[in-house]
């Protein structure tokens, strides 16, 4: 009777969920350049905690910067104009909950001083369609090295005069004769990744003789075609397990059509080790989006942790993520593939807990079991370790705050003399503390059980 009820109050912590608390800045990302004066989203996601309000701050290296915001709402996202007293550099985005001290921090990026300013036309100055004239501007601080240039009749649509052209700071412009006269155009110069834009002053367009131009030798202009390419795969955490985003782009010399012009969007799958656990059709906007246009995230599927009460030890997040875009080729464009090790983009965010060898030293009667712990713990406290065999059935404790992530647990077997064959199945699980129920988001719950079997 007594055995039976330790091998049930054991089965019931086992079968226990615990949820951490962390939170992980997902934006900005690395890589990524912020300009002084924009206004850019910070993003955030929180797993388990319940504090209502965070408190968003600006680092660099050991230094804070400056508060971004004292208290605003836990809901993922929050607005930030940088200011211009902020100097260029490499900073970090520290997001903490308000009276507590659970606190997720970005990767690296950089702020940048970049800036495009158009000096022609100039303000009020008049230009004859079928003459040329020269688009200036200038540029200062880091930014694409190619603009895209339009012009812009007021409460019109766009005229694009280049798609892509070196970011040089001048460009020589021949007005078509097909432009009508008004008071009211500017010029828009932005980088084609679309980082970076300024508008010239208002000047005006006249109708002016056409201009005939004979060149013989003219060169025949090359043709530019779109194409599609993932740009990006990444692995973010959410209640239920990880969300699988990507990001896509036009790579390739010309515009995109726009969606209205696609009956059939370009096509996606996700795949994990082979087996599809996504797919669906990638955004087209309603404008041909020039070379350089990207979409930086994508929903792509969901990966689910098994759901409470049980632990499932058969369950891994998988080993190999691949996205496929456009295998549908549409509009001739060709299709993209990219894989990634799916373990490491987890170990990001959450844990492997896997026991890695066991030995029993007959002799002295010692069982000797060995731990490791890989990726990051969050607010995990405690590593339990549990021996299901009835003779020398124990659960074993170890405090995780000192940081370690190699352990040995030994246990000392009395009257194995009886013995000729031991044998049984360990169990490894992380917790909030020790009366806590075990956490589920282990990435690999596979090799947290381990059978185990000697002779003498």
């Amino acid at each position: 009777m007594k055995k039976s009820v330790c091998i049930v109050a054991l089965l019931f912590i086992l079968c226990g969920i615990g949820l951490a608390q962390e939170i992980t800045v997902t934006r900005p990302a690395t890589g990524m350049s912020w300009n002084i004066g924009d206004t850019q989203p910070i993003k955030w996601t929180s797993t388990g905690v319940t504090q209502p309000s965070v408190k968003i701050m600006l680092w660099q290296g050991d230094t804070n910067v400056m508060d971004i915001v004292n208290s605003t709402p836990n809901n993922g996202m929050y607005p930030w104009k940088i200011p211009a007293s902020l100097a260029p550099g490499t900073y970090k985005v520290r997001v903490r909950t308000v009276g507590d001290n659970i606190v997720g921090i970005s990767a690296a990026f950089d702020i940048s001083n970049a800036k495009i300013v158009v000096t022609q036309p100039s303000a009020g100055v008049t230009w004859n369609t079928g003459e040329n004239h020269l688009i200036q501007w200038t540029h200062t601080g880091p930014m694409n090295d190619h603009v895209r240039i339009d012009l812009y009749p007021l409460n019109a649509q766009n005229y694009v005069i280049d798609l892509g052209t070196p970011n040089n700071g001048s460009y020589s412009w021949t007005l078509p004769a097909g432009l009508p006269a008004a008071t009211s155009y500017q010029i828009q110069v932005k980088t084609v990744d679309l980082e970076v834009s300024a508008w010239s002053p208002s000047f005006k367009i006249n109708t002016g003789p056409r201009a005939v131009i004979i060149n013989k030798e003219r060169p025949q202009r090359l043709l530019k075609f779109p194409a599609l390419s993932i740009s990006d795969v990444t692995l973010s955490p959410n209640v239920e397990g990880f969300v699988v985003t990507f990001g896509y782009k036009n790579s390739g010399t010309g515009p995109l059509p726009k969606g209205s012009e696609m009956p059939v969007k370009p096509d996606f799958r996700v795949l994990i080790d082979n087996r599809e656990v996504g797919r669906g059709s990638l955004f087209i906007p309603e404008f041909p989006a020039p070379p350089g246009w990207e979409v930086p995230t994508y929903h792509g599927c969901f990966i689910k942790c098994p759901p409470p009460p049980d632990f499932d030890y058969s369950w891994t997040v998988g080993n190999l993520v691949t996205v496929k875009i456009n295998e549908n080729a549409v509009n001739g464009m060709a299709s993209d593939s990219q894989s990634y090790n799916l373990k490491p983009m987890a170990l990001h965010h959450s844990y492997d807990a896997l026991i890695t060898g066991v030995t029993l030293d007959w002799a002295k009667e010692i069982l000797t079991v060995n731990i490791r712990i890989d990726g990051k713990i969050g607010a995990l406290k405690t590593l339990m370790v549990v021996n299901d065999k009835p003779y020398g059935q124990f659960a074993k404790y170890i405090d995780l705050a000192d940081g370690k992530r190699s352990h040995t647990i030994t246990h000392k077997l009395d009257g194995l003399w009886r013995w000729q064959e031991y044998k049984g199945r360990l169990w490894a699980l992380l917790k909030a503390d020790k009366n806590a129920y075990a956490d589920f988001r282990d990435i690999d719950h596979r090799n947290n059980g381990y059978n185990y079997s000697f002779h003498r």
